[in-house]
């Protein structure tokens, strides 16, 4: 066997000999970047999920501001924009959550089975701590199996004292309502004890969303020593690489060749997409407080 460094094009390339270790190094690293990136992927798809029910709640708090809301039938368009939006998220956050531990990969089946349990208990943690994760999770399975998530929809308008004049506000409640849920007979029985009479969907989300975040961060540390170290090995790998070339690395790959020189198998090395993984972690940081923010659009009097 031969296992080599070059890059994988038809001319003739400069290429270094690597051991058998170092090529199966190659492996686990790119491996181990692959799965941190699924990781910050789904957790993107999430959180595009819920800024895009957000930005239908608010769209539609400012059409109500500019014209009446005055047919059943736009009544009902709205309310189906809405529960789209949502269902969307619901099944963004299953994906995610169902498919985090796949991730957890660590040296050896040992280290990969203890992140996994670690992972289960801080989600369990979570479950246990807050009554909107439990809540929402509960109503992902009514979505998929029953019915729609949101059950009562106001438009709703007021004045409000100003520093400088009054103005008037405008605003959209989204609640689930606990009468319904009872009528269906399904929903998840000690959710529905704990529930009121009537949760409010935007906060409820939000609270599941800082949640998840902090599932979400502590998943990425279980994985960050690892993952820095397989970038440094990829870095390291390009960098005795460009010693022989100075030009594109694009296509550098490590090889494993046969006797017959023959290709046996090729791990690309490139690191493009990984630099997409890191500019989604400096994105997507911890979302603290998530349910204290508030978005507001108002003209000030001059």
């Amino acid at each position: 066997m031969k296992y080599l460094v070059r890059k994988q094009v038809l001319a003739l390339m400069p290429e270094y000999a690597i051991s058998r270790d170092e090529f199966h190094k190659a492996q686990r690293s790119q491996s181990t970047l692959r799965n941190a990136l699924s990781i910050e992927e789904k957790y993107e798809i999430l959180l595009s999920n819920f800024i895009e029910f957000e930005q239908t709640a608010l769209t539609q708090v400012l059409s109500n501001a500019v014209r009446d809301l005055d047919t059943y039938d736009k009544f009902f368009e709205n309310r189906v924009a809405l529960n789209a939006r949502l269902v969307n998220f619901l099944s963004a956050a299953r994906l995610y959550l169902d498919q985090l531990p796949q991730h957890m990969i660590g040296e050896t089946a040992d280290e990969s089975h203890a992140r996994k349990e670690r992972l289960k208990a801080k989600c369990a943690d979570q479950y246990d701590a807050h009554f909107e994760y439990r809540f929402m999770e509960a109503l992902r399975n009514y979505v998929q199996h029953r019915g729609i998530p949101i059950h009562l929809t106001t438009y709703q308008s007021r004045w409000q004292d100003g520093p400088d004049h009054r103005y008037m506000e405008f605003s959209i409640r989204l609640v689930a309502t606990r009468e319904k849920l009872r009528e269906d007979g399904r929903f998840k029985a000690n959710i529905l004890a704990e529930m009121p009479l009537e949760v409010e969907i935007p906060h409820a989300l939000r609270q599941y969303v800082e949640a998840i975040s902090e599932i979400h961060c502590f998943a990425r540390g279980t994985i960050q020593a690892e993952v820095v170290g397989a970038r440094d090995y990829v870095e390291s790998l390009h960098a005795r690489y460009a010693q022989l070339y100075d030009k594109s690395l694009a296509t550098l790959s490590a090889i494993e060749l046969d006797d017959d020189q023959r290709l046996i198998k090729s791990v690309p090395l490139g690191l493009e997409w990984d630099d997409v993984r890191i500019g989604l972690q400096k994105r997507n940081r911890k979302l603290a407080n998530l349910t204290k923010r508030s978005v507001v659009s108002m003209t000030q009097a001059t």
